[in-house]
């Protein structure tokens, strides 16, 4: 009861964006105990604290020409006051910039079933995009962490494969090109979100590996998962995904048993929305928590099948009970309808169990199995006859 207060408290104050009349909903937890709402009140006024506290940082220049630099990546402009969503024809490749251009609000929604790019920037926390007009300097990026990470990845790869292997595992998905309208069309575009799918995937795969280690892989396992967040960035769907998993890994910890999906859930919006109350304007937050809803509310009260029956059953069922909440803002934003999304998904979660872990494997291993693989290459090579290299190795002989 109490985490189900926390998140509906915290999800009442974070609709206050929308309309004020968002209060009136704490109307309908009178019937709950004193205590769940006080907490209920409580995680209102907390996001509501915090919607008051953060000021837009661009408001006084808006409509202004202006210069910024920094560090730009994947479109974004990261700088000392924040990100800016950077307009540019053609796309500017990552680096450090120098631009000069009019700051501008984001645009609405002007066509139906446009792209609504206002919305898109809100749920990410950005409240300016830049109309670069002059790029006065540029400096290509040192690489970072995770261009480093995505290099290893896609060494020994053909591109097809490599792009999704890095969609898969740090969740680019730039080099897709039209494969992802193909993922799209199936009804397989969610297996491409770094989401529970993959945290559940690496959850277990952790868990395996560090099971020796008793009951400290629990604790081991949550701290590779904020890692994880870490690395790639705070996704809302990721974000989502490992608070929850985080839950139910200290709560194993400590010895509590797993925790209830639907009080999981419930805490994971409570932080989220805690942490930034405009997630709740994001397409990938409102499909990832109404998935997660979908499958608490709905697969318990599906028939249970026995033997294998109960496998292929227990697999369509998850999907099917994940999209009976998620199929209005689907047709709503994408005007598509995947009919063979259960079939599709059937097929392929399988084998995302086993891409998923081996593209961690390649990431942490693959540096090591190169470096082996090029001794062996030169050693191998240096005993045989007509070998380029041969030369070289002929004083070891």
């Amino acid at each position: 009861m109490i985490p189900l207060a926390l998140g509906s408290g915290a999800l009442l104050g974070a609709l206050s964006q929308l309309t004020p009349l968002a209060f009136l909903g704490l109307l309908g937890g009178l019937w709950l105990s004193q205590a769940a709402r006080w907490l209920g009140l409580l995680a209102y006024l907390l996001v509501l604290l915090h919607l008051a506290l953060v000021k837009d940082p661009w408001a006084p220049q808006i409509g202004r020409w202006v210069r910024l630099e920094d560090r730009l990546q994947d479109g974004f402009l990261h700088t000392a006051k924040g990100r800016v969503y950077v307009r540019y024809f053609p796309r500017l490749q990552d680096g450090r910039y120098v631009l000069e251009g009019h700051l501008l609000r984001p645009a609405d929604k002007r066509n139906p079933g446009g792209f609504d790019q206002q919305t898109w920037l809100r749920g990410l926390g950005v409240t300016a995009v830049l109309q670069a007009r002059a790029v006065v300097h540029y400096e290509p990026l040192l690489l970072d962490l995770q261009q480093r990470l995505k290099g290893r990845l896609e060494a020994g790869l053909s591109p097809p494969v490599a792009a999704l292997l890095v969609a898969l595992t740090l969740g680019e998905r730039r080099d897709l090109g039209e494969a992802y309208a193909e993922f799209q069309r199936a009804g397989l575009a969610h297996t491409l979100a770094l989401s529970g799918l993959h945290v559940g995937i690496l959850s277990v795969f952790f868990l395996l590996l560090f099971y020796p280690l008793g009951p400290w892989r629990y604790l081991l396992t949550a701290v590779l998962l904020l890692l994880y967040v870490w690395l790639v960035g705070p996704l809302p769907s990721l974000v989502r995904a490992v608070i929850m998993a985080t839950t139910v890994l200290l709560g194993l910890f400590m010895g509590r048993g797993r925790a209830a999906l639907l009080p999981a859930l419930a805490l994971a919006l409570f932080v989220q929305l805690l942490l930034e109350p405009r997630t709740i304007f994001s397409l990938s937050a409102q499909l990832s928590y109404l998935a997660v809803l979908g499958i608490a509310l709905v697969l318990p009260r599906l028939p249970q099948l026995t033997g294998w029956k109960q496998w292929v059953w227990g697999s369509l069922g998850v999907t099917m009970a994940a999209q009976v909440l998620t199929l209005p803002l689907l047709l709503h934003h994408f005007h598509l309808l995947p009919l063979l999304s259960p079939l599709a998904n059937l097929l392929v979660l399988p084998l995302l169990g086993l891409m998923v872990p081996l593209g961690f494997l390649k990431l942490l291993l693959g540096g090591c199995w190169l470096g082996q693989r090029k001794l062996w290459d030169h050693w191998f090579c240096g005993w045989q006859a007509g070998c380029p290299r041969a030369p070289y190795f002929a004083g070891a002989r």
